[in-house]
């Protein structure tokens, strides 16, 4: 088998929802992976097979209902073509890790295992501390970071709006100038609080 070097690997955006925050008892709700281009890999919602072993508030958070849920496939039915995708690339995502922990953990408990996933990882939470952060973001929650830009946080806890909003994110960052952060210093405090002051007023309405 020939050998791919770092550089040629393609960039793939992979985002997950999850059941909970333990990867060893929580599963997998739903799995997105979108290439560099926005074009879509894989997106499915997965059907849990603890859902007594899940967390109310994930459920919740992530819109989980059995019905929305009732033909999606099993973790086992899709994990090949997860590893197919996940593969030979380099992986991005926003808190990316927290992803990987769950797709590896779910996939040694399948025939397909998890050898010869990817372990490159770039993080958009890293990119976001480095560029916004000193100009003046607060959080670097995904949703924070698009206020923060002016992005919509339509779709959020959505695996395939999040892929959507983080490869955003990853453009906007990965291409920053200077004075692409002088606007953000400018901007994107702005943007916050009246996105602050939108949800405080939707809250009360």
């Amino acid at each position: 088998m020939k050998r791919i070097l770092l550089g040629e690997k393609p960039l793939v955006c992979v985002d997950v929802e999850t059941t909970g925050l333990d990867e060893n008892e929580h599963e997998i709700l739903e799995i997105s992976i979108i290439a560099l281009d926005g074009s879509v890999i894989l997106h499915t919602k997965v059907k849990p097979q603890n859902i007594e072993a899940a967390h109310p508030k994930a459920l919740e958070v992530n819109g989980y209902n059995e019905a929305d849920w009732a033909d999606a496939p099993t973790w086992n039915e899709i994990a090949p073509k997860v590893k197919e995708a996940l593969t030979d690339v380099v992986l991005m995502g926003q808190n990316v890790s927290f992803d990987m922990r769950f797709i590896n953990a779910a996939l040694k408990r399948t025939d397909v295992g998890n050898a010869g996933i990817s372990y490159h990882l770039v993080d958009t939470v890293t990119l976001a501390y480095v560029h916004l952060v000193p100009c003046g973001l607060r959080s670097v929650s995904l949703g924070a970071v698009c206020e923060f830009l002016g992005y919509s946080n339509e779709g959020a806890h959505s695996a395939l709006a999040d892929t959507q909003r983080t490869l955003k994110v990853y453009r906007a960052l990965s291409r920053a100038t200077w004075f692409s952060r002088l606007w953000w210093r400018l901007m994107g405090p702005r943007r916050a609080k009246a996105a602050k002051a939108a949800y405080k007023a939707s809250k009360a309405a």
